[in-house]
């Protein structure tokens, strides 16, 4: 259907000057026009005309003789209309508006209608240009506006659903999941967003013990609101006249109130949340794997906001169908990782504290992504001279395969230093043609350093010697007690695992009282897009301002610096005199 032609006020202006008792043909096609008609005389804006339409828009309440104010007192206090009319009439200027929104009585049953209206207020004039009133022209747009906005909505809905999928589809761990899904539902779906994870697991659509326990696993608010209402990670007792429970109970989701205060919110701790959001009403939606509810999301909507529809439920459901299926993956992950970390700690046993005066520290941070295990290793042991023997590895590859090769690299080396007792060159080269030999092909990378102690040359105190060989690894560092820091970047040979290299060459060091030595993954270092050299340089200036902590913050402090998308492995070395 095409648009009605709009109504020419200067038409319109050519009756009232004529006359209305004068063009009587005229005004019957004022009338019959598919707008909404009508002049306002004087500066109290008393109704003096208005065609059938306008009649139709109003209920066929009677306007003609009153004010604008006595006639339709519901646009005088909900729009700025009437603020409009006296200043077109005082001005004489016209005033336009397009989609502009209006609700009032239609029907005179005195309950309010969204309306939405194209409205054109023009000055009227006698035939001396005198002002003598206000022309109104509306058309109405109503079904216009709320059908684009509705597919605004929904388009809005349909990107936040996206969202939802793609960010939690790019998480493993389940917690992290469920914080993308809350994060993303606010402030688009919800005011705030609270996923409740139950301590026990229930079966869905039965009454469930009381009370029900949870954990407010993640939650996401507005960003005005203030932190001290956020429940994230606080437990949580359901009394079970609450929305939560309900939805347990129901297997679905459900539409609560929680206007003036209600009981299970004082009982679950949640008031200051409601309060500082004005939240008005909540979609409890519980979240359904293998028919047992793992978790409640809790939608809370304020004041200020549409209240909830059957629409949103049918979105919200659709949500805590992703999250089941997003917090199944994420257990299983979890159970990976969990069992991957568990075989790479046990393959990296704790060294001794302090060996011949020397203070020792180790560290390991898998990667957060992926399995979260992968092929970087640190060792440190005696050897049978007394000596101490300290190894930092890298297989490549983040995944179970790459721990496997870890822990046969690391055994055999072990066995290689102790049966040999030979310089470090000389067991990274045995090392190196077994791996070759048995076609393990997998690029490592790694340095072996030995720690000798024994009397110096005045034979009045002990000395401390290190010496090392590094295979294709970052150097070692040296940190000096005055701060300085030697970087240890020589006597480096090719990986391990591909060619056999000319015989490698050993460096040699006497570390200092109070010295540090580190030997570190390049985990530790490596950054994308950055080069390795200021990369390098970036490690030097860190331990350069942490020279003085002790060791363990001082481990603690270079794997905070450090970035999070690759493993690290690190022993720190330090002599106490």
């Amino acid at each position: 259907m095409s648009d009605p032609a709009p109504v020419r006020p200067d038409v319109v202006q050519l009756v009232l000057r004529t006359g209305l008792d004068q063009r009587p043909w005229l005004v019957g096609a004022l009338d019959s026009a598919p707008a909404a008609i009508a002049v306002l005389d004087g500066p109290e804006h008393r109704w003096i005309y208005a065609n059938d339409t306008f009649h139709r828009l109003t209920g066929g309440r009677p306007v003609l003789g009153l004010t604008f104010r006595e006639s339709l007192p519901e646009l005088v206090d909900g729009s700025r209309l009437l603020g409009f009319l006296d200043d077109v009439g005082r001005t004489g200027e016209p005033y336009g508006a397009t989609d502009a929104r209006m609700d009032f009585d239609r029907d005179g049953d005195g309950q309010v209608e969204e309306g939405y209206f194209t409205v054109s207020l023009s000055p009227v004039t006698d035939a001396d240009g005198r002002a003598r009133g206000v022309l109104v022209v509306a058309v109405e747009t109503t079904s216009e506006v709320l059908t684009r906005r509705s597919a605004e909505r929904r388009a809005a809905r349909e990107q936040v659903l996206l969202r939802i999928v793609t960010a939690s589809t790019t998480m493993l761990a389940a917690e992290a999941k469920l914080s993308a899904l809350a994060g993303a539902a606010v402030p688009v779906l919800a005011d705030a967003c609270v996923v409740h994870v139950l301590d026990r697991p229930v079966r869905g659509g039965r009454a469930p013990r009381l009370p029900v326990v949870t954990h407010c696993s993640v939650a996401a608010v507005r960003d005005d609101v203030r932190s001290r209402a956020l429940p994230e990670g606080r437990t949580v007792r359901w009394p079970g006249d609450d929305p939560v429970t309900a939805a347990i109970a129901a297997g679905r989701p459900i539409l609560s109130s929680c206007r003036g205060g209600p009981q299970w919110a004082a009982e679950a701790g949640l008031v200051d949340l409601i309060t500082v959001l004005d939240l008005h009403g909540v979609a409890a939606v519980p979240v359904l794997s293998d028919g047992l509810v793992r978790a409640v999301i809790v939608f809370a909507g304020a004041a200020a906001r549409t209240p909830y529809s059957d629409d949103d439920l049918e979105l919200f459901q659709l949500i805590a169908d992703h999250a089941a299926v997003a917090v199944h993956q994420g257990r299983r992950y979890e159970h990976v990782r969990d069992n991957s970390l568990a075989l790479q700690h046990a393959l990296m046993t704790e060294p001794p504290p302090q060996v011949n005066d020397v203070e020792i520290c180790v560290r390991y941070r898998p990667a957060a992504i992926d399995a979260a295990v992968g092929g970087d290793w640190y060792d440190a042991f005696r050897l049978p001279g007394g000596d101490l023997a300290c190894v930092v590895g890298d297989v490549a590859g983040h995944d179970v395969d790459a721990a496997a090769v870890m822990g046969q690299l690391r055994s055999m080396l072990r066995a290689f230093a102790y049966h040999l007792d030979a310089p470090p060159s000389v067991v990274l080269d045995a090392l190196n043609r077994v791996l070759i030999g048995m076609r393990i092909a997998t690029l490592t990378t790694g340095i072996y350093a030995r720690l000798s102690a024994g009397p110096d040359g005045d034979g009045d105190q002990r000395s401390h010697t290190v010496t090392w060989s590094n295979a294709g690894h970052p150097p070692p560092l040296v940190i000096h007690p005055d701060a300085a820091v030697d970087v240890l970047d020589g006597h480096s040979g090719g990986a391990l695992g591909f060619v056999l290299d000319t015989p490698r060459g050993d460096g040699r060091i006497t570390l200092e009282d109070g010295a540090t030595l580190l030997l570190y993954t390049d985990g530790l270092i490596e950054r994308r897009g950055v080069d390795l050299d200021e990369c390098l340089a970036r490690l030097v200036r860190r331990a350069t301002a942490m020279a003085g902590r002790q060791l363990g913050p001082l481990c603690d402090d270079l794997l905070a610096d450090a970035p999070g998308d690759d493993d690290i492995a690190l022993i720190a070395l330090r002599r106490r005199g």
